[in-house]
């Protein structure tokens, strides 16, 4: 699944996707917590159904070979994955629940994730549809599979014209934002505000009939409205830049042209 929020510089994108960060953090501990639940009276009703089997002097041969697969399989937690650099206290947070939280930089790291949930701020110009194409096929490949390897995706953009057609195709849920209220955002050539809070408004938009268009088709025309506090500003550095990302690695690509005798008759080979 992929969620992609909208707005230009201090429209509460980051903001939104920090909230997520933390509502996703509750969800993997709580998720993590029924599937151990769930592994262990697996467990207990296996054995229990062994050791009646064998009172009674029963095959229990598919039974044991069951608990030890079982056994063998230890339930692991969702991982956070983000370009955003979250606080401390956010890191702590996610470490008392059991979750980690992994940080990346480089597009080509996105193609080796798996079972996690995957936090991209300007995820315009990871995927800029003017250079969409240089892209490996492999990332592409895993683009339009994430969901299969259990990836969910939360993005940033500051324009859906930024992103490519091919990725917005892709997008389930999207959301136009807009800061109606709220103080400046930090800086050391102005004079601090007493404490950062914002009002943003969040309005819910037809991905696929937004797709090959730059202009948002709104389908709620009252939007959803967030109040960012003291509190949710300290989840991240709201003036953190988001490193630079090292250029997609070249792919060698041999071709052959065949003549009538089925013979090798002339190769090509292009770096891209």
């Amino acid at each position: 699944m992929k969620t992609v929020y909208i707005g230009l510089e201090g429209s509460g994108k980051t903001f939104l996707m920090g909230s997520e960060t933390e509502r996703v953090i509750d969800r993997n501990a709580n998720l993590y917590k029924k599937v151990c639940k769930l592994r262990e009276e697996k467990i207990t009703l296996l054995r229990d159904h062994i050791s009646r089997w064998e009172k009674m002097e029963k095959d229990s041969s598919t039974a044991k070979d069951a608990l030890e697969e079982l056994e063998r399989d230890i339930p692991i937690a969702r991982k956070v994955v983000s370009n955003i650099k979250y606080s401390k206290s956010l890191e702590e947070y996610a470490k008392k629940k059991g979750i980690i939280i992994e940080y990346w930089k480089d597009i080509e790291e996105l193609e080796r994730m798996s079972e996690c949930d995957l936090f991209i701020d300007e995820i315009g110009a990871y995927f800029d549809s003017r250079t969409f194409d240089l892209l490996p096929l492999s990332t592409r490949l895993w683009l339009a599979q994430a969901q299969k390897l259990g990836v969910h995706i939360w993005g940033g953009a500051q324009d859906w014209g930024q992103i490519d057609v091919s990725f917005r195709r892709l997008v389930k849920r999207l959301y136009d934002l807009r800061k109606v209220a709220g103080t400046r955002r930090p800086s050391k050539t102005f004079p601090p505000g007493k404490y950062p809070w914002a009002i943003i408004f969040a309005f819910k938009v037809a991905p696929a009939a937004s797709s090959d268009s730059t202009e948002l088709k709104t389908i709620s025309l009252v939007p959803e409205v967030f109040f960012a506090g003291k509190k949710s500003f300290a989840r991240f550095d709201t003036n953190a830049r988001v490193a630079d990302t090292a250029a997609p690695p070249l792919k060698k690509i041999t071709r052959h042209w065949f003549n009538d005798k089925g013979e090798i008759g002339y190769t090509r080979t292009v770096y891209k």
